[in-house]
């Protein structure tokens, strides 16, 4: 009879080792580092094949699935025997690319099931509508109702959640879940927003309700600046959030709102904000609003909002298709990125400060920026807080 080797090799006062012997499955008991109790049989690993008339091919696979583990974890847990204490146990129907982690070895358990592994394709979200892709082996739910391949308008507030599910000869391995939020139509246009920044005392802040074909749009901040509009800038398109008029900005024609005459060196202390929506992802970082000259700014980034500033904040969700109101507050070491009144994450520790040489809305001269409408962009001399992040996000209906 051949014995096998040791499944488990387990160290401690009252341990027990499994070993395969022939059919057998037998263990071995140490109290306190001496063996006490050698091979004694505690079940028939081979015991299943006896049944009258075999295995039928469904159990027979089942049951050689179990083996192949087994032998996995034999395999595996030999490198106990050279010392090594631990191991991290991963789970997956593909393998995995490291063979330690940690400096302790890495043990696969194939859970694919001898199925056909695929990687669910995502589905695509835009301002207006969602599309679910058609892919040979994966089905897709729509908060739980199965729905068929195709493009789905949507045209008022709602949530999905949109999750992959395999047929029966597959097994998916990656992202397979995604969520996505509209939040309906623009409300209707106030000066609610308007007046918040006001009340807030802005050194500038463009309203971007302009009529088209303004070349200087007005700035209603404390300060003397001259505001200009080149490439592809497109005022007087329909509002969202800030007057019953904004501004859409386009990469491809370098579109850029710039403002000169403004020179704040060396600042400790200083706010930008403006509010947006973003029709589609555009892979790269662009600037929404703000200085990007070792200054202050809110921009996107992958289509994830993002604050520059000594320092940087960056969200984990896209906005695509959505409204949304970003915030920017540099206050001393610390810079905070807010997204409709809710800041994101922790503030990012960082004592440099921030020059506002420049403002300007779009391309900065280095990247094409990115394509967005925006409205209600305002710098302020001072750090605003959480409270007047909230406060501006209710004030344009976004929080």
């Amino acid at each position: 009879m051949t014995v096998g080797p040791i499944l488990a090799n387990l160290l401690g006062p009252g341990a027990i080792n499994h070993r395969i012997v022939g059919d057998n499955l037998v263990i071995d008991r140490v109290v306190n580092g001496a063996v006490v109790e050698v091979g004694k049989v505690v079940g028939n690993v081979r015991g299943i094949q006896g049944l009258t008339g075999g295995l039928n091919a469904e159990q027979q696979t089942i049951f050689d699935a179990q083996v192949t583990k087994v032998n996995q974890l034999d395999t595996q847990f030999s490198a106990r025997a050279a010392g090594v204490v631990g191991a991290v146990i991963v789970a997956q129907p593909v393998a995995p690319t490291e063979t330690t982690r940690n400096g302790v070895p890495v043990v696969w358990i194939d859970t694919s099931e001898g199925k056909t592994v695929i990687t669910p394709t995502a589905p695509t979200f835009t301002i207006t509508s969602y599309t679910i892709p058609t892919q040979s082996g994966v089905f897709y739910r729509v908060n739980g109702t199965t729905q068929a391949a195709g493009t789905y308008t949507v045209s008022d507030a709602r949530t999905v959640t949109i999750r992959a599910v395999a047929g029966s000869a597959f097994v998916l391995y990656g992202t397979s879940e995604w969520s996505y939020t509209w939040l309906g139509s623009t409300p209707a246009p106030s000066d609610a927003y308007k007046n918040a920044v006001l009340a807030s005392g802005p050194s500038v802040y463009l309203p971007l309700d302009d009529v088209a074909g303004t070349t200087a749009p007005r700035n209603l901040g404390a300060d003397a600046v001259t505001v200009a509009v080149s490439g592809g800038v497109q005022l007087g398109v329909a509002g969202i959030g800030d007057g019953v008029r904004a501004a859409k900005i386009t990469a491809s024609t370098s579109g850029r709102v710039t403002i000169t005459g403004i020179s704040k060196p060396a600042r400790t202390v200083a706010t930008v904000e403006a509010i947006v929506t973003v029709p589609s992802v555009t892979s790269g970082q662009g600037r929404v609003f703000g200085s990007t000259a070792a200054g202050l700014s809110v921009g996107l980034f992958n289509a994830r909002p993002i604050a520059n500033g000594g320092g940087t904040v960056l969200a984990d969700g896209s906005v695509v298709g959505q409204r949304v109101h970003m915030m920017a507050i540099k206050n001393g070491g610390n810079l905070s990125l807010f997204a409709n009144g809710q800041q994101v994450g922790a503030p990012v520790v960082n004592s440099t400060n921030v020059s506002i040489n420049e403002l300007g809305i779009g391309y900065n001269g280095t990247n094409s920026g990115i394509d967005v409408t925006i409205a209600g962009a305002a710098y302020y001399d001072k750090a605003l807080t959480p409270a007047d992040a909230l406060a501006h996000a209710q004030a344009a209906g976004l929080a």
